[in-house]
């Protein structure tokens, strides 16, 4: 699987060299089967390799001995690397881009791994329910946080709305149940944020859509109707 990303054949030694080499092929094999683009193959690859030799300088001789020296690496990593990030949050940031690969890795390596659970508030929209959406942003539109915190903005209403009225399922979603929550919508926020929301929900379900979890991508041209049909009442009754 290496071969398919990496030309160089001393590349490719270099990263099998490692003693963790299987397990990093084994990780990207799986981001393969899981269509990541080969970009994030390129940045994480050479993450993994220094993890290996970081944890094996601190006397790491077993694939299972690896986790206890994860926090560790995060934290050299990110003194190296975000030093001159101007922010806590910017550091953070680079906390997280080295530890979730690494984090994903040792899922697959060693049993029982379980890592550091997302607090709540960090929980994405309709998360197990809608695919790799928002990998699909990044890796494929290549949206930045702020616009994919747009998109988080615009979707956690529309979960808790189907939440409140008992759909469970996005699959069945009909257009009346979309017109519906854009009319809700159009109640309290601006023309230009229920602009802003139909956009959001027509990219998330053209996407549903191409990956086969919704059976039309154009219930939201029917509800962007209903939303201006709710608009223009509501501004005659004002």
């Amino acid at each position: 699987m290496l071969e398919r990303y990496f030309v160089r054949p001393a590349t490719i030694d270099r990263i099998r060299a490692s003693w963790i080499g299987g397990s990093i092929e084994q990780y990207v094999t799986s981001l393969a089967d899981n269509g990541y683009a080969a970009r994030n193959v390129f940045r994480r690859v050479p993450m993994l390799v220094q993890f290996g030799d970081f944890a094996r300088e601190r006397g790491a001789k077993r694939v299972d001995d690896l986790p206890g020296h994860l926090d560790a690496f995060v934290e050299r990593w990110t003194e190296q690397h975000g030093s001159r990030r101007s922010t806590a949050v910017a550091r953070k940031k680079v906390a997280s881009e080295v530890r979730n690969p690494v984090q994903q890795m040792l899922r697959l390596a060693v049993p029982d791994f379980c890592g550091r659970r997302r607090s709540r508030w960090a929980r994405l929209p309709f998360d197990g329910r809608a695919g790799r959406f928002f990998d699909y942003l990044t890796e494929e539109r290549g949206l930045r946080q702020a616009s994919i915190h747009h998109y988080k903005h615009h979707l956690g209403p529309f979960e808790a709305y189907l939440e409140r009225i008992g759909c469970h399922d996005v699959a069945v979603v009909s257009p009346p149940v979309l017109g519906a929550f854009i009319a809700e919508s159009a109640g309290h926020l601006r023309p230009t944020s229920v602009r802003d929301r139909c956009g959001v929900l027509r990219v998330f379900l053209r996407y549903l859509h191409r990956e086969h979890l919704f059976p039309r991508a154009n219930g939201i041209r029917d509800a962007r109707v209903r939303g201006r049909k709710a608009r223009s009442r509501s501004s005659l009754h004002h």
